[in-house]
């Protein structure tokens, strides 16, 4: 027989202790996984929205650029028109097979 005897109470309360340990372990851990899946989402979500708004600004020169080719269509098809007009005075000259 052994001459050293171990007390219940505090072998429990070593016990008590590694297990705690080890739920705050665990706790801490989930937590740090949680955190840091939120950091990452985080910023996946500010680098989309970043692109999104580099693409309206693009978006948006775009259109100005195609406002202002429609307003330059627009004016030639008038000098077009007014041309055209001039034109319609003058007879179309008809030249012969023979001086072909």
């Amino acid at each position: 027989m052994s001459t050293y005897r171990y007390s219940k109470t505090k072998s429990r309360g070593v016990q008590v202790k590694k297990v705690a340990i080890g739920l705050f372990l665990v706790s801490l851990v989930a937590c740090g996984g949680v955190g840091i899946n939120a950091y990452l989402k985080d910023k996946k979500i500010d680098e989309t929205t970043a692109r999104i708004e580099e693409v309206t600004a693009q978006k948006e020169a775009l259109n100005a650029q195609v406002n202002e080719l429609q307003e330059q269509t627009n004016e030639l098809e008038a000098q077009v028109k007014k041309v055209e007009e001039g034109l319609w005075r003058f007879e179309p000259i008809i030249i012969p097979d023979s001086m072909k």
